[in-house]
């Protein structure tokens, strides 16, 4: 890297996440870390900056920021706007060693006078097989009348955690028969409180995490954890060594044009669903090891500090919208007449006032609008699409079969012209 003799006329500085003298550096695998930081002209005057990883120069890095404008690509670093976070997936350098050395810079667009050097060491995230988790984990999850959705919620969840704590919140279908023929080492309690207060609701699942240890997740029977392997996801927690994440979410919604089949509960959801919406307020869930989480109404938020897991690493899948079929309404109209008269007063919980038909179609309508097609997210690739072929693959095999159809129609119309008595004519 040339030197320079004098400082750029703009002064720069950076702040590295959160508030730490090094950068945020986080093992995503054996063969990727993420790099978080934030940059900003002292005087407070625009600019664009540059990051640079001094040790690989012609690296094409991946962006997995959750905000467009927030870096651009061009081979070897990245422009960063000002006063922005910025987010770069590095890859690993190949090699043996348990520690790799990465050297960040940062400068001024169009400048060569980057910032001091700030130097990393790295610890390689170990390859298979991982080490055991230290820490036990337990979900914890409230129902009520869910023997829809509880199978598959079970079944799901059962490989993931050591220990579950079910609240049975008055239920009157086969519900807690389920949770104790599918998961009859779990604990299945009564709720302490019967109706559905969001705040009682929540000081009742704190009142439970404080009697445990370890790692605590809190779910709702519609939140579906997703991540690589277990293993994996528990040694990136230990080695990130934070206390709490927040783990984003897709809320899964059905749009009509999407014309899915029925929803079957014994198959994987992300192999029938893939139109959702990554909500970015209140999109959230924390996994813990504090007494308790000490969240917000709601337990979209926290008043902890916390770290967020990557998408690339983890997501929630949330059966928002979807499976938009009978049963599914039914379960949606059955909360309204639980709710208690002071969250209705206080507007909490507002997706579950609805008590009608009507109004959970105008509400369906309502956000139905927010759906994408999920697999043409790039951090959710490894869950919707890790073996799908990209859309001009399917493009070309599409009309490949169409040209096939065509020419097998053309062969069966020519064969039934061309009977045996027309050749002797």
């Amino acid at each position: 890297m040339p030197e320079t003799s004098a400082p750029h006329e703009m002064p720069l500085a950076v702040k590295w996440f959160v508030d730490d003298p090094k950068p945020r550096v986080r093992a995503l695998s054996p063969h990727e870390v993420l790099v978080r930081g934030w940059m900003f002209a002292l005087d407070g005057s625009p600019m664009h900056g540059v990051v640079r990883i001094a040790e690989m120069p012609d690296v094409a890095f991946t962006q997995t920021t959750n905000r467009d404008d927030v870096v651009t690509h061009f081979r070897g670093q990245h422009e960063v706007p000002t006063q922005c976070g910025f987010q770069l997936q590095v890859p690993l350098p190949a090699s043996n060693s348990t520690e790799v050395e990465l050297t960040l810079l940062v400068a001024i667009k169009g400048s060569e006078n980057f910032s001091p050097p700030t130097t990393v060491r790295i610890r390689r995230m170990s390859a298979l097989p991982w080490p055991a988790p230290p820490l036990r984990s337990t979900v914890i999850s409230h129902f009520y009348n869910e023997e829809y959705l509880l199978p598959l919620w079970l079944r799901h969840h059962l490989p993931l955690f050591d220990h579950g704590i079910l609240i049975n919140r008055g239920s009157t279908d086969r519900s807690v028969e389920i949770c104790r023929e599918l998961a009859p080492h779990w604990e299945v309690r009564n709720a302490t409180c019967p109706e559905f207060d969001a705040e009682e609701v929540d000081k009742e699942v704190m009142a439970v995490e404080r009697e445990i240890t370890g790692w605590k997740f809190a779910l709702n029977t519609t939140e579906f954890l997703h991540v690589h392997s277990r293993d994996s996801f528990y040694a990136a927690l230990h080695l990130w060594s934070g206390q709490a994440y927040a783990i984003g979410m897709a809320y899964l919604m059905d749009p009509k044009e999407a014309a899915y089949p029925e929803f079957d509960t014994s198959r994987p959801i992300a192999a029938q669903r893939h139109h959702g919406w990554l909500r970015p307020v209140f999109g959230y869930r924390y996994i813990h090891r504090f007494e308790d989480g000490n969240y917000t109404v709601g337990r979209h938020l926290t008043l902890h500090p916390t770290d967020v897991v990557p998408l690339e690493a983890a997501v929630l899948l949330k059966l928002f919208l979807t499976p938009w079929n009978e049963p599914f309404k039914r379960r949606r109209l059955q909360i309204r007449p639980t709710l208690s008269q002071k969250s209705i007063a206080l507007g909490q919980g507002s997706r579950h006032h609805v008590a009608t038909e009507g109004e959970l179609e105008d509400y369906y309508h309502s956000k139905i609008a927010h759906s994408s097609d999920l697999r043409r997210e790039p951090r959710l690739q490894w869950l919707f699409a890790p073996n799908q072929p990209n859309h001009r693959r399917q493009v070309v095999d599409a009309w490949r079969e169409l040209l096939r159809t065509i020419i097998t129609a053309c062969s069966h119309a020519l064969g039934r012209r061309k009977r045996p008595d027309d050749s002797s004519r």
